[in-house]
């Protein structure tokens, strides 16, 4: 059906500043994280000789599937956090496996529970 003039259209809420405080630091820090995999990409396979060139593969790109769904969530839509799950659980599977943790393992679940409180109050306005 096309959009006429006589119907309501849906109004968003007003993104509270916490929300998007901790999407631009996500973001950021995901940039981050991209330029220093990929600037350390020989260590990675020295330090940690379980990690294979598929597995390398997967966790280089988990950085920019993490901004495609924080860009979802910006933009009001719900899968995005949930490929924000998905992205973070593949990262510390990856890690856990080829033993390479860091403070990812203290950092990631810390950023995704503050993700989740401060969508709590607009969750029901997500698409």
């Amino acid at each position: 059906m096309p959009f006429s003039v006589n119907q309501p259209t849906r109004r968003r809420p007003k993104r509270p500043p916490a929300l998007t405080a901790i999407l631009l630091l996500l973001a950021i820090l995901n940039l981050f994280g991209l330029y220093l995999g990929l600037s350390r990409r020989g260590d990675f396979f020295t330090q940690y000789p379980k990690f294979t060139p598929a597995l390398w593969q997967i966790y280089a790109t988990s950085p920019l599937i993490s901004l495609a769904a924080l860009i979802a969530l910006w933009f009001w839509r719900k899968w995005g956090f949930w490929l924000v799950c998905v992205s973070a659980a593949v990262v510390m599977a990856i890690e856990f496996y080829t033993a390479a943790w860091s403070a990812h393992i203290l950092r990631v679940p810390a950023a995704l529970a503050l993700l989740a409180l401060f969508l709590r109050p607009v969750w029901p306005e997500l698409d």
